[in-house]
């Protein structure tokens, strides 16, 4: 699995990338050492060439052969997340599979620097989930 990262993310990639209606760019996470890159797009070629500069091979072998339906999330070794998506979310459902993503990468960053899921550590998980989708919600233009 790649869900076990050590080290803080060295990924430096900061542009949008729009092709044939996939969209990638990454979330910096101000007050945590880490990156999210999200991925939204069916042909996921473009994608494997961008990590192939940041994470090993056997790393993209393994996204590879996972093949997503809905959404997926994974942490590298490096520390760097990544949320992939077929598509730009644009329904109910695809928001809310995008938040349950959202969810899994806190879950990651904040284990691997210590802080478990309990009662009394629940602001640290809201709050961080709050600004990933924030910052995710203005990079697709949904407003409300």
């Amino acid at each position: 699995m790649l869900s076990g990262g050590r080290r803080p993310s060295n990924t430096k990639i900061m542009a949008t990338i729009y092709n044939n209606g996939q969209k990638l760019f990454v979330v910096k996470l101000v007050i945590y050492p880490y990156d999210v890159m999200i991925y939204f797009g069916k042909n996921q070629e473009p994608l494997y060439k961008e990590l192939s500069k940041y994470i090993s091979s056997s790393e993209i072998q393994q996204l590879r052969e996972k093949q997503i339906t809905r959404g997926d999330s994974v942490m590298f070794n490096n520390g760097a997340s990544l949320i992939r998506m077929p598509n730009v979310p644009r329904s109910i459902n695809d928001l809310a599979t995008l938040n349950h993503e959202v969810f899994h990468v806190v879950f990651f960053i904040l284990q691997e620097i210590g802080i478990k899921l309990v009662p009394q550590s629940d602001e640290a998980f809201a709050y961080l989930i709050e600004y990933i989708n924030k910052e995710i919600y203005k990079k697709i233009s949904i407003s409300f």
